[in-house]
């Protein structure tokens, strides 16, 4: 089952049917993706394994070929014209070495010189990516001295000078601190204010989930989902409750255990608030009659209580569980078919 959503602006990606098996191991990382991602938008990738996603970055920068269906960047055919797109796309990695014995200076004047920059836009681009990342101190620094934070902000510099159309971002704030994390997801908003098209791929849902207005999910190769984080939430639609608490969370715990049987699916602890999810098929006064049941008996202090946002992990975890559940609803199906027509077979009378 696939969620899509459909969103306005120029279409910069446009993939259509696109499969890709990776050589040697044979496995299938792209099958049949359907996927469009418009100018301006910040699309964030997840799902059960990295290899889809990093394989749908090298198709897009012409570093692979594409087994079938077609992927459009720009409006061109990436097969085609792949070496003249290659200066309208940034992209900056997860894994970043830096081995060379130059300065950071000249590593980003080689950069913008292989994008075809001219060096006095270059200079002024390299000081205004430099001030916004805070990687004006090291610019002298040589390359292989600096650390895993600042040679991310030096590659993502470098992947900025040309001023690309579509920047495509591998675990963008890996090695970051709170306050540089804060910076990279400030830069993020304003390139999309300017109309950049930007494809996160992260495992980290709360940046994600910060900096993305849409997700795509990947299962298996598969993409289940593209839409909103409003829509993907909505699909979840698993009731939650909020409650903030005073007195003994064992106690409140072991509560909640108890009458789990009796329609508290889960429950999550954050210091003195716990959100607890429960079964959908439950009128609101029962979900209220059992919770304030737990209270009693758990001799808490009831501070707040309110409707919870549903966790995006729980929302995405939630997508996955439905694919796999209607494919394994299939693959049983298909068996039973087979079975039966096996046994209509055995059951003719040839004679």
């Amino acid at each position: 089952m696939v969620f899509e959503e459909n969103n306005s602006g120029s279409i910069v990606l446009d993939i259509q049917n696109l499969t890709k098996i990776v050589g040697g191991t044979h496995q299938v990382a792209l099958s049949d993706v359907t996927l469009e991602v418009v100018s301006g938008q910040v699309l964030g990738l997840v799902g059960d394994n990295r290899t889809s996603r990093s394989t749908l970055f090298r198709l897009i920068l012409g570093l692979q070929s594409l087994d079938s269906g077609s992927l459009r960047i720009l409006n061109q055919d990436c097969v085609s014209t792949v070496h003249k797109l290659r200066s309208r796309i940034g992209f900056v990695p997860e894994n970043i070495e830096l081995t060379k014995n130059i300065s950071a200076i000249e590593y980003l004047r080689l950069v913008s010189g292989l994008s075809g920059v001219q060096q006095q836009v270059a200079v002024a681009r390299i000081a205004k990516y430099s001030e916004m990342l805070q990687f004006g101190n090291y610019l002298g620094t040589s390359i292989r001295k600096l650390s895993k934070s600042e040679g991310r902000c030096l590659v993502l510099i470098g992947a900025l000078i040309h001023e690309p159309e579509l920047l495509l971002l591998e675990e963008p704030v890996k090695d970051l601190s709170l306050a540089m994390r804060k910076v990279v997801r400030h830069l993020i908003k304003d390139l999309s204010d300017q109309g950049k098209t930007i494809i996160v791929s992260s495992d980290d849902l709360p940046f994600l989930e910060q900096v993305s207005g849409d997700l795509a999910i990947f299962l298996e190769g598969h993409v289940v989902f593209q839409g909103s984080l409003t829509s993907l939430k909505e699909a979840r639609d698993i009731p939650a409750l909020s409650v903030s608490f005073a007195g003994s969370t064992e106690e409140f715990e072991r509560e909640l255990r108890i009458h789990a049987n009796r329609g508290i699916l889960s429950y999550r602890f954050m210091t003195d608030k716990c959100d607890i999810y429960f079964d959908p098929e439950m009128f609101l006064s029962e979900r209220l009659r059992l919770l304030l049941e737990v209270i009693e008996n758990s001799k808490i202090i009831l501070l707040d209580l309110r409707p919870s946002f549903v966790d995006l992990g729980d929302a995405v975890d939630g997508i996955l569980d439905r694919f796999r559940e209607t494919r394994a609803s299939r693959v049983a199906g298909l068996r039973e078919f087979e079975r039966q027509k096996s046994l209509d077979y055995s059951q003719t009378d040839v004679n």
